[in-house]
């Protein structure tokens, strides 16, 4: 009967104290605290709730406080250009106005033919080389220098805006403040309708005459990436040019974006494309990318330069936002959530009225929850420092639960546990058979049975080991024999035995796996004329000698066998018959200048043959022997394949 499975005493006492007393105690444990850990998530996630409907609420607020700020920043700006377009289009309808505000200008053609204004006052002005200058151009540029003073308080009076200026159909530029060298900023020729900040205001694209705001282009004049307001100037219905008043990105961060806002929230500007018109510090961060503001400026800029495509969120497909975004994107999703990089974000966005752009506010949810955060945090601690209290009452509990037990089955279990003991020895000569008496009659009896169990064991073992060592020196004996029967007692070598046995292992691998096998017959030149002159015993020395120096100079994995009278064979396993040839040679060479008895000249002919697919053992042999005869035939001390 198998007592593996079977439990001691001791273990029946405790299974019983664990089932009535342990197991519930845990288990209402775990219950308790299970709900203690419900509960805690459960207002945990009321919290959150709670915080995000707080988030939509306050951050709807922000943004909405945040588009009326910008708004009303880019209105007053509209406002300021339409100021401008009141007084210059006043300017072109009246061609008898001149006054000099900041005193008389100097006009020169630099060296590439550009008109300009070199004195620093007011105004720099530009006139590209292939504008004709004629007496009516020198006017037009001497007269409006009117401009200069509007144009400068409007600069020196808004610090959103860097600079305010007036193009002309005919490719004048007047801009302040003033450019130093602005025939070289410009180079030499300058096409006003080329760029953005000239073509959106054109009868064309604004037949409403109204202030049009630009997306983000590269500013010509040196400034870097900005944004413009423009405006167009009409004389009778005749477009003269077009005024414009010009933000630069960097300005517009610092001034507008780069706000403290609560939860730490970041504001990022895009224009209806999805083209990031302007970004904080922040969002750089989140979307791996620099704000573009400042360039260096190494050529002139001869055309409208945007932004690249990757700047624009719903066309890069390397943008982090993901497709997720594009959608809420296009469809104007007040309120929606964004994975970034494992970070989890809050977006709201809405419209700037004045000109169709969009603000998105992005808060990281974790500056939102971290309050939260803590005090769930707290809350585990707390509960997690109950369990590790509780598990280790309960350990300790357990520990003195056993300890009772093993007391309470000690008098029973000891006579049987020193019985049980001494059956693990039995069969060594550690078994102890004087066993402690035992009070219990039944006990007793065991003991006595069990004594005499071992002992006809022990005779038992004695006749087995007897039995054994016979059996292994006959084995041994046999091995023995066996070895001798396949060696060659006056060479040293296998004899033909061996080489049925090796060349049936060989063929069966040659043809289940494709190793190559080939097989050498040798033999000594005119044998028995060695007998007849020198006699038996020197032919014997011959042989030894001839055995020995194909032994030595074969490799370990080559059989050598003597295959009767004067005749080798070596079994060459793994080999191509073009090695085997070389290793042949290389032998009858050796064989023939090798040291035999009273100088006697031994040569040997040798015969190759290689395992085909299909050939027996008979097959190989056979081959070798004639190849052997060919070699024989051929004039002896040679090397013939087969």
């Amino acid at each position: 009967m198998n007592n593996d499975n079977k439990p001691s005493l001791n273990e029946l006492l405790f299974n019983h104290h664990k089932n009535t007393v342990l197991i519930p105690t845990f288990v209402i444990a775990a219950i308790l605290f299970t709900i203690y850990f419900f509960t805690n998530a459960y207002v945990y996630n009321l919290i959150k709730n709670v915080s995000i409907e707080e988030v939509k609420g306050h951050g709807n607020d922000i943004l909405l406080a945040e588009s009326k700020y910008i708004g009303n920043t880019l209105g007053e700006i509209s406002r300021l250009s339409k100021i401008l377009q009141k007084e210059h289009e006043h300017f072109f309808l009246n061609p008898q106005l001149n006054y000099l505000p900041f005193g008389v200008p100097v006009f020169k053609t630099a060296p590439n033919g550009v008109y300009y204004k070199s004195n620093k006052i007011g105004s720099s002005l530009y006139y590209s080389s292939d504008t004709k200058i004629t007496q009516v151009e020198r006017d037009k540029a001497l007269r409006s220098e009117i401009m200069d003073m509007s144009l400068k308080n409007i600069v020196d009076s808004n610090p959103n805006i860097v600079a305010a200026y007036f193009n002309s159909l005919d490719n004048m530029n007047r801009l302040y403040p003033y450019i130093d060298e602005v025939h070289n900023q410009y180079g030499p020729t300058l096409k006003m309708s080329e760029y953005n900040f000239y073509y959106l205001a054109d009868e064309k694209h604004n037949p409403k005459r109204e202030p049009v705001w630009t997306g983000a282009y590269l500013d010509p004049a040196g400034n870097g990436w900005m944004i413009s307001c423009v405006v167009p100037i009409y004389n009778k219905g005749f477009l003269e040019g077009v005024t414009g008043l010009d933000i630069t990105l960097k300005s517009f961060v610092n001034n507008l974006l780069e706000q403290k806002l609560t939860w730490d929230a970041s504001i990022l500007m895009l224009d209806e494309d999805g083209m990031i018109l302007a970004m904080p510090k922040k969002i750089e961060k989140i979307l791996n990318m620099n704000e573009l503001t400042d360039h260096t400026y190494t050529t002139n800029i001869k055309t409208t330069i945007n932004k690249p495509c990757e700047y624009n969120l719903l066309k890069n497909q390397n943008m982090p936002f993901g497709n997720e975004f594009v959608e809420y994107y296009q469809n104007k999703t007040d309120f929606f959530e964004l994975t970034v990089d494992s970070k989890e974000y809050i977006l709201l966005q809405t419209t700037v009225q004045q000109t169709g752009w969009r603000l998105i506010l992005m808060i990281e949810k974790n500056n939102i929850f971290h309050f939260i955060y803590k005090l769930k945090l707290y809350a585990d601690i707390i509960g997690y420092s109950a369990i590790i209290i509780a598990i280790i009452f309960y350990l300790g509990f357990l520990f003195y639960t056993v300890k009772r037990s093993k007391v309470f089955a000690l008098e029973i279990t000891n006579p049987i546990e020193e019985l049980s003991k001494q059956t693990t020895f039995i069969g060594s000569d550690k078994i102890n058979l004087s066993l402690k008496e035992s009070n219990i009659k039944e006990i007793n009896q065991l003991n006595s049975n069990f004594t005499k169990m071992v002992k006809e064991l022990k005779i038992g073992k004695i006749n087995l080991i007897q039995t054994k060592r016979r059996k292994e020196a006959f084995e041994e004996k046999a091995n023995e024999y066996h070895k001798k029967s396949l060696i060659d007692p006056l060479s040293g070598l296998y004899n033909r035995s061996k080489a049925d046995e090796v060349m049936n292992k060989e063929i069966e691998a040659a043809f289940l796996y494709g190793k190559p096998l080939t097989l050498i017959m040798l033999d000594v030149d005119h044998f028995k004329n060695i007998n007849d002159t020198l006699g038996h015993l020197a032919g014997d020395l011959v042989i030894k000698e001839f055995a020995k120096i194909i032994n030595y100079n074969s490799r370990s994995s080559d059989v050598v066998i003597r295959n009767g009278g004067d005749e080798f064979l070596i079994i060459c396993t793994n080999t191509e018959l073009q090695s085997a040839e070389m290793f042949a040679e290389n032998l009858r060479v050796l064989i023939e200048n090798g040291s035999y008895p009273q100088d006697y000249k031994v040569t040997s002919s040798i015969g190759l043959a290689s395992y085909q697919r299909g050939y027996t053992k008979e097959d190989i042999i056979d081959r070798a022997d004639k190849a052997l005869y060919i070699a024989k035939e051929s004039g002896r001390n040679r090397v013939v394949c087969l």
